[in-house]
């Protein structure tokens, strides 16, 4: 072989070294990409399981959802009740965990599996003063406590959920 062949066969190697480098590569990204999508779904279900966890346990919600319960005949009737610092612990609550769904931050399935109810009577009850039925549990509702557009992701995911077109004038973007 004389020079010329082998400066051939080497660039031949190196051509066929590099494509297999950029292979292999492709494959360690792709990999890392996977990888990386699960960690982030992973804490996504954690936060989101830590977000319910709190509805839960929250001494501040707990103590706010009792009183509602005391004063509304055990969440039946909404027509008395006022405004209040427990109405709104309630709402902003809610309010937070639409905000977390639409940026990502919580697992909108598993909230709507732990939260639906919660959502779709304290939207009825607070921000649209209707009385309603869900699953079964009925109430009555007369006044709204909080415009709408004041909660506009909890509006957003409540017309998105129960497909309903409540008031179109919010944001629902930070500034």
């Amino acid at each position: 072989m004389d020079l010329q062949e082998w400066s051939l066969l080497v660039q031949c190697i190196m051509a066929v070294t590099a494509i297999l480098a950029l292979i292999i590569g492709y494959f360690k990204l792709d990999q890392y990409m996977k990888d990386r999508k699960s960690r982030f779904e992973s804490e996504v279900k954690w936060k989101t399981e830590k977000a319910y966890e709190n509805y839960k346990i929250s001494e501040c919600l707990t103590r706010a959802t009792n009183s509602i319960f005391k004063k509304t005949a055990d969440g039946t009737d909404y027509s008395k009740i006022e405004f209040n610092y427990d109405v709104a612990v309630v709402i902003n609550y809610l309010e937070s965990i639409a905000i977390g769904i639409d940026q990502g931050i919580y697992n909108e399935k598993m909230i709507r599996n732990y939260l639906e109810g919660a959502i779709y009577k304290a939207t009825k009850v607070f921000l649209l003063g209707e009385g309603g039925d869900y699953r079964g549990r009925k109430w009555k509702a007369s006044k709204v406590m909080i415009k709408p557009h004041e909660q506009p992701f909890l509006i957003k995911l409540y017309n998105k959920w129960f497909e309903k077109s409540i008031d179109s004038n919010y944001k629902t973007e930070f500034v």
